[in-house]
Formats: structure tokens, C-alpha cells, sequence
């Protein structure tokens, strides 16, 4: 089942972690796609190979499997990746194939009617809350969803969307 709510925010990584999750309930945790937010106590992964991680690896080859074994991780944290994946599919099984069950997948997106889901040339799709129904995700549970009013940098009305996937069995 997928709930959703709206809430006024400015959606910075760190408001979205103390709001969506408390990383200490958590025994191992995966920031996918890290960029410049390096956690520490997390593997973070990343592909470029020019930003401090872990281990560095291609998310959007449909034939690389991730780097870990199944079940692996407790939470899996992906913030600002997915609208940059072409093959979407391949990723989201592998995903939960590597969260244990139970486990929590943490998706932060750009809404697709925001200026910055389609005006930032590198994403190469964009996400609606109806992207998050449990057909569309290999395992699913409990799924919430919601929608974030923010305001960019330059002081532009965006809107996120932010995903708690909770894996079944």
C-alpha cells in the first residue's frame, strides 16, 4: 500500500535524513550516488570516479550487478540518482535485491512538474507520485510517499519528491 502527503520544506540532504529516518536504528547503510555528501559510518558509493567514495561503480549499466551480496544493507539512502538512470528497471532490482527485508529504501526525486525535474539536461526522466506503486517495485511493502515545496538556490519554487520503501519478503 502507498500513502501520500504533501509538506512545506526546504529539502536539503541533511533536513531529509533527520526527517525521513534515524540513521542509528540502522545497523548498514548505503548512500547511493553520494556526490559531495560523504557520510561517515555509511558505505557510499558513487560512479564518478572524481568524487570521494568507497566504491566507485557505473549505476546505469543494465549488466552490472551492485557490488554487494544479497540482503546486504539495512537502509539504502538515493538521493538525487534515479532521474539520471536509463535503464531504471535492472537498478530498482537490484536495489532490493541487496536490501535485507524489512529494510528501508530512502528515494529523494524531483517531482515531475517541477522546473527542475526536465531543467537540468542530465535527467533523463522524471517522477509522479504514481511512480511508487508497489507494481512498479520488485518486493515491495509498506511504501509513503511525499511531496516537498521547496525553494533552489535561486529562490525558485520547486517540488521533490521523497520516497520511504519499506522491503517485503
Amino acid at each position: 500500500m502507498t500513502t501520500f502527503n504533501k509538506m512545506d520544506h526546504s529539502c536539503t540532504p541533511e533536513w531529509v535524513r533527520k526527517s525521513f529516518f534515524k540513521e542509528e536504528e540502522f545497523d548498514k547503510k548505503l548512500n547511493l550516488a553520494c556526490g559531495a555528501d560523504y557520510l561517515s559510518g555509511w558505505v557510499n558509493l558513487d560512479g564518478d570516479i572524481n568524487v570521494t567514495a568507497d566504491i566507485h561503480h557505473d549505476l546505469d549499466d543494465p549488466d552490472l550487478l551492485l557490488p554487494f551480496p544479497n540482503q546486504e544493507f539495512d537502509l539504502i539512502y538515493a538521493s538525487h540518482i534515479l532521474e539520471h538512470i536509463t535503464y531504471i528497471k535492472p537498478l530498482k532490482k537490484e536495489l532490493m535485491r541487496i536490501l535485507k527485508p524489512g529494510g528501508t529504501l530512502i528515494v529523494v526525486v524531483p517531482y515531475y512538474l517541477s522546473p527542475d525535474a526536465w531543467g537540468d539536461d542530465t535527467h533523463v526522466r522524471a517522477f509522479s507520485i504514481h511512480s511508487f506503486m508497489p507494481t512498479y517495485w520488485p518486493h515491495p511493502g509498506e511504501m509513503r510517499v511525499k511531496i516537498i515545496d521547496g525553494k533552489d538556490p535561486y529562490d525558485y519554487d520547486i517540488q521533490w519528491l521523497v520516497a520511504d520503501i519499506k522491503r517485503g519478503n
